[in-house]
């Protein structure tokens, strides 16, 4: 059923660095400017905001959810945010920087 859903994608990560962290790299990888709503990633269902804190569902890793995008709503995901032309970049629907919080392969958090 997985890959069915996933048929139609043009891109993704593996969430387990974080959402910014993994979010960030997509963008690079892909070469396209990601605009996040930051209060769709905060209904992770990994962790609550209210249960962890919004620095925990953002930058928190071992998730283990997937990120996609594609040119339509994929079934059984939930929208984070929408691909725009420009630069490679991770940003907020109202254009501030979402920053690259997560873990960071090279020793720090």
């Amino acid at each position: 059923d997985l890959l069915d859903a996933l048929a139609p994608a043009t891109g993704g990560v593996d969430v387990s660095d974080g959402l910014l962290a993994d979010a960030a790299w997509l963008a690079r990888a892909s070469g396209v400017a990601l605009e996040l709503d930051r209060s769709a990633c905060l209904e992770s269902p990994a962790a609550s905001a209210e249960e962890r804190g919004a620095t925990w569902v953002l930058g928190g890793g071992d998730d283990y959810e997937l990120l996609a995008t594609a040119a339509r709503p994929l079934p059984g995901f939930r929208i984070v945010g929408r691909v725009c032309p420009g630069p490679p970049a991770l940003r907020w629907t109202d254009g501030s920087p979402a920053g690259s919080a997560g873990w960071d392969h090279g020793g720090h958090a």
